[in-house]
């Protein structure tokens, strides 16, 4: 941020989904107006100081954004509401480079199919799948074939320890006390969790 006085220029400098273009005269205070793209392709102009405290972060699609998605989990019972947070999770690591998850999903090549895919249809697809195939709330979501696409004739549900040892295995696993073969997932005890660290499709609620 370059500063000349009082003056702070945010030419080309981001806030949310806005990115600065240029000034855009006064207001009625004589307080400096910016003109901002908008990621969706929209201009809006803004007060720099509501730009830096994040009262401005988009053309107003931020806020309707929002609100579409708190709409589609109303009326969702509690089995739907975590279904489809898997479903957005499933989505995301397959299709989202931003993801933390992306390198062992869509960075691997693996996709979601299209019916599940889809933005308008694929959600409701994926859940009557889910009740049909026998989903419940105790278990994940696992493909059969953890190198191949999520597609309902690949992905079961199941309970971690199975899911565990259905996946990525490495020859060796490395701690503090050195280097060891890796071994299997056997069952413990309820409140114990999966390992963290090797790729498994568990991200389901």
């Amino acid at each position: 941020m370059r500063t000349i006085g009082a003056f702070r220029d945010l030419t080309g400098q981001r806030f949310g989904r806005l990115i600065v273009i240029e000034q855009a005269g006064h207001d009625d205070y004589g307080k400096i107006l910016w003109r901002c793209k908008c990621d969706c392709g929209n201009e809006r102009i803004a007060l720099g100081r509501h730009l830096r405290n994040g009262r401005c972060q988009s053309c107003g699609c931020l806020n309707l954004d929002v609100k579409r998605e708190k709409a589609k989990h109303h009326g969702l019972t509690s089995d739907e509401r975590r279904l489809y947070s898997c479903w957005k999770s499933m989505i995301s690591r397959c299709f989202n480079p931003n993801s933390h998850s992306y390198n062992d999903y869509g960075g691997r090549g693996i996709k979601v199919c299209k019916e599940w895919a889809d933005k308008e249809t694929g959600f409701p697809t994926f859940v009557k799948w889910a009740k049909e195939h026998g989903y419940k709330e105790s278990l994940t979501i696992d493909r059969i074939d953890f190198n191949g696409d999520y597609r309902p004739e690949n992905c079961r549900w199941t309970d971690w320890v199975t899911q565990a040892n259905n996946r990525r295995k490495p020859e060796k696993v490395r701690n503090q006390y050195g280097v060891w073969p890796y071994r299997h997932i056997f069952p413990a005890p309820p409140d114990r969790r999966p390992p963290e660290g090797e790729e498994g499709d568990a991200d389901c609620g």
